[in-house]
């Protein structure tokens, strides 16, 4: 069972111990003794807080009839008990530090390539490994909570990408890292979202663009200022997700359309081969 130390005491010792009504086991508190080994055990037990707190726990050995009357409470710290309980000890007490916020170190896509004039946000290619993601797990402070080995899910928040690799992976030291993660499909305006301890958290908002995907770039732009009727000329290179020009083999057979972006009350027409 759980005591809250009412204060800390020198060398981190437990004064006025109490009762915990605040905190609680997550997992059985209560273990079976296993003869062959000589002990009783307890796996993936934690404990559940609302706030920091200065803890120990009691130990107390009982019979079946005590478990199942009064979950093994020891009389002199937890009221009555049967009398085939065993002796009740206490651990060396601990912190119990809760994580309050998930803070993304490393943000998915690349900004080259961006054209603000049709989207401002980050680029991700479909199929190809993110950099790896890292999590840190903070206190209510802000800084990071070494001691976590909570368990992190990673997910795609909106439609159409799909995302591929291991999703639920376990902090060391506070810090989780994803690796060896991938996108499929395409997709614009998505977040990743990242859940630990109750939390959750948002990446930066990106667009997933498919494998094939195609990206003109103006080579020689218009002047900025042109007579209505006047020629111009325009020189458009055609380049893979990673600015890269296409070589003969992709780009042949495509044809490229060019068209005024314009405000919707304009009278302004493009004229010639477009």
């Amino acid at each position: 069972q759980i005591q809250r130390c009412s204060r800390r005491g020198a060398g981190d010792t437990c004064e006025l111990p109490e009762i915990s009504t605040a905190e609680s086991f997550i997992g059985s508190p209560v273990a079976v003794f296993d003869p062959l080994s000589g002990l009783a055990s307890w796996d993936g037990l934690a404990v559940a807080a609302n706030s920091s707190v200065f803890l120990r726990l009691s130990l107390s050995v009982c019979d079946t009839n005590a478990v199942a009357v009064a979950m093994c409470v020891r009389g002199g710290f937890y009221g009555a008990c049967p009398a085939t309980s065993g002796v009740a000890e206490v651990t060396a007490a601990f912190d119990v530090i809760v994580v309050s916020e998930l803070a993304l170190l490393t943000q998915p896509g690349t900004m080259a390539g961006v054209n603000p004039n049709i989207s401002a946000l980050p680029r991700v290619r479909a199929g190809r490994m993110l950099d790896e993601l890292q999590v840190e797990l903070h206190d209510s402070s802000g800084s990071r909570v070494t001691q976590s080995v909570a368990e992190v899910r990673i997910d795609v928040v909106g439609s159409g990408a799909v995302l591929m690799g291991p999703a639920v992976v376990r902090a060391v030291s506070g810090l989780a890292s994803f690796a060896n993660l991938s996108l499929t499909g395409s997709a614009g305006g998505i977040q990743l979202s990242v859940r630990a301890a109750g939390l959750q958290a948002f990446s930066r908002r990106f667009n997933l663009e498919a494998v094939n995907s195609i990206h003109p770039v103006f080579v020689d732009m218009p002047p900025s200022t042109i007579p209505a009727g006047d020629a111009f000329s325009l020189k458009v290179n055609l380049t893979d997700f990673d600015l890269v020009p296409l070589n003969d083999a992709v780009a042949a057979g495509l044809f490229v359309a060019v068209q005024l972006w314009e405000p919707a009350d304009s009278s302004a027409q493009l004229s010639g081969p477009t």
